[in-house]
């Protein structure tokens, strides 16, 4: 039995594939088997509505950073 609720920090990158591609259950499974104070990081390239209903419930007080086509980078910024 594999146990989830010592993790401290959840990663869920292309989460908008992960629903795309019918794993929906599956995540919501992982975030009850987690600790409830974890950190959770979502990523996606795009934000279908039912990512975005995933993130109201299965996120405490999630905040969203958006890069819009229109949005300028600084010329500050450098590939690393």
């Amino acid at each position: 039995d594999l146990s989830l609720k010592d993790c401290a920090t959840v990663v869920y990158d292309e989460a908008d594939r992960l629903f795309e591609m019918g794993f929906a259950l599956q995540i919501r499974e992982v975030v009850r088997a987690c600790a409830p104070g974890r950190q959770s990081l979502l990523f996606s390239a795009t934000l279908p509505r039912g990512l975005a209903e995933f993130a109201r419930a299965g996120l405490r007080d999630p905040e969203v950073l958006r890069l819009d086509a229109e949005t300028k980078l600084s010329d500050e910024l450098r590939m690393a």
